[in-house]
């Protein structure tokens, strides 16, 4: 079952609402993760029937892990169906939640992320090292079936339309998957990829799905041969826009190669 489908954090937030007026959270330290300990983690696994992505942690983890994780959970409250939350687990031997950790096979490598689903795990994910890896992660996430929109990378839900786009042999179907892309777009204009969406396809519509491959050579040889005289916020608008040419290109690829199949 998919959950990526982004979608107004007030769709989310009344699970945060929920659990802890029941008491389910011993707190909410970051934004939009619930924490938990081992009297009320059951009940919050099982008492519901969404996703739930579950970090296992040391108490005194590192930076970058926090920032990673944070990032995560505000992502979380754009998709629908996810709850995420977390286990700070202390220094001592023995410990409630240790033991938890223990439970799920999460006490070896930590951080370990553990994912259930209508109250059963369904998979888990580390990559053995003290850092986990934000980008590993999120396509572990990617291959269960939840997308989350993150900053400075391109927008699941913006990315399925443009896959429609160029699969699709009708012009009128075309110029509403079109318009679904620009309101799209304009709802998710906190991203800074969003922008581009409408206005390559805007481009591919008079010139040709040929357009993003050669835009896409066209900005690289820029970036490649003029390092001094492009500003450093230029530099990062012109790769924010390769990133989505990257995804219609390898669109408007997919679709040549199957149509040729046919």
């Amino acid at each position: 079952m998919s959950v990526g489908n982004p979608s107004p954090s007030f769709l989310t937030l009344p699970l945060l609402v929920l659990f802890l007026g029941m008491g389910l959270a011993t707190g909410l330290s970051f934004n939009g993760a619930l924490s938990l300990d081992a009297m009320v983690f059951d009940k919050v696994i099982s008492s519901n029937k969404h996703h739930v992505l579950v970090r296992f942690d040391k108490s005194d983890t590192d930076g970058s892990n926090e920032m990673n994780f944070g990032e995560l959970a505000k992502a979380s409250l754009m998709v629908e169906n996810l709850l995420v939350a977390y286990v700070d687990i202390e220094n001592d031997e023995v410990s409630d939640k240790l033991d938890l950790a223990k439970k799920y096979g999460a006490d070896k490598y930590l951080p370990t992320y553990v994912l259930f689903s209508d109250g059963k795990e369904v998979s888990k994910y580390h990559d053995g090292t003290e850092g986990a890896d934000l980008s590993d992660l999120i396509k572990w996430l990617e291959d269960k079936g939840i997308h989350l929109p993150l900053k400075d990378r391109t927008l699941p839900i913006l990315d399925r339309l443009v896959q429609e786009y160029f699969s699709s042999d009708s012009r009128e179907r075309k110029a509403e998957l079109l318009k679904e892309v620009k309101a799209s777009s304009d709802q998710n204009k906190e991203y800074d990829l969003a922008k581009f969406y409408p206005t390559i396809l805007e481009k591919v519509s008079a010139k040709g799905d040929e357009y993003c491959a050669k835009e896409l050579t066209r900005i690289t040889s820029m970036l490649d041969k003029t390092k001094d005289s492009i500003s450093e916020d230029k530099r990062a608008e012109m790769r924010g826009k390769t990133q989505v040419l990257n995804v219609c290109k390898a669109a408007a690829e997919a679709a040549s190669k199957s149509g040729d199949e046919l």
